[in-house]
């Protein structure tokens, strides 16, 4: 009953303004009844990220970390240790570079009907190693994603039992399914995807989280900068696909 309550409060309002702004103060029915269907469609995504925004703080509130031990060191973004100062265009080409990519297999996961959490821009140096979270209610799987666009440094073995570390570590973490919907909404690549939709897909997985199954992937812009030294350490699934324990390796160039 409150929330028709609210909704109701918020549409009114929503329809006196447009009454007021666009149809010149006419309050007749004939005007009110031209206002209705985009008033109402426009309260009810005000009415939704108003109370997914509630609805979040008051799980975040109840909620308990389900990783207090963690060792957070190991899993922040490495810092440059050296004294001098950093070149900061270098800097932020690499940057874009990165970012560049985490939206590029995000697209392509997004034109497979999957819905994609761009955490690495939501969250940006907290995001903990995931740069994008792949969701496909069909199938009832997710998918946490990371993306390195290197084509300069090598990447070592170190460098891929790094990073199938932070995959696991929150392999099973549900804090990271509680971002507000909105704006996770803000940040899709897809024009497709309703604010309705996806507000449906996230209360399904947190509603049955254990009925999804949980994959970890890398993805690699190029095989050139992979030592060769870390082959007898992967599993060949396909063509430029491979596997590093329960992780898979995907060298998908753009």
């Amino acid at each position: 009953m409150q929330k028709i309550k609210t909704f109701l409060i918020i549409w009114i309002i929503i329809l006196l303004i447009n009454q007021l702004a666009i149809f010149g103060g006419c309050f007749t029915f004939k005007c009110i009844l031209n206002a209705i269907p985009h008033t109402v469609g426009i309260s009810i995504v005000i009415f939704y990220a108003f109370f997914d925004k509630q609805k979040n703080k008051k799980i975040e509130s109840q909620r308990k970390p389900k990783y207090q031990h963690e060792n957070k060191k190991s899993i922040q973004k490495v810092k440059p240790k050296n004294n001098y100062k950093q070149d900061t265009r270098h800097k932020s080409i690499n940057q874009k570079k990165g970012d560049a990519y985490e939206k590029y297999i995000g697209k392509k996961f997004e034109e497979k009907d999957n819905i994609v959490i761009y955490n690495g821009f939501i969250k940006g140096y907290e995001d903990k190693g995931i740069d994008i979270i792949v969701l496909s209610k069909e199938h009832k799987v997710i998918n946490l994603v990371q993306c390195k666009n290197w084509t300069r440094k090598p990447m070592i073995l170190d460098d891929i039992k790094n990073i199938y570390y932070k995959l696991n570590v929150h392999y099973d973490n549900l804090d990271l399914y509680y971002l507000p919907t909105s704006e996770i909404y803000k940040h899709t690549q897809d024009d497709n995807l309703s604010f309705l939709e996806l507000d449906d897909t996230l209360n399904d997985l947190r509603t049955n989280i254990d009925t999804y199954v949980i994959r970890k992937t890398l993805y690699v812009a190029s095989e050139n900068v992979i030592d060769l030294k870390i082959g007898k350490h992967l599993t060949m699934m396909q063509k430029n696909i491979y596997r590093y324990l329960e992780m898979k390796i995907v060298i998908e160039g753009m």
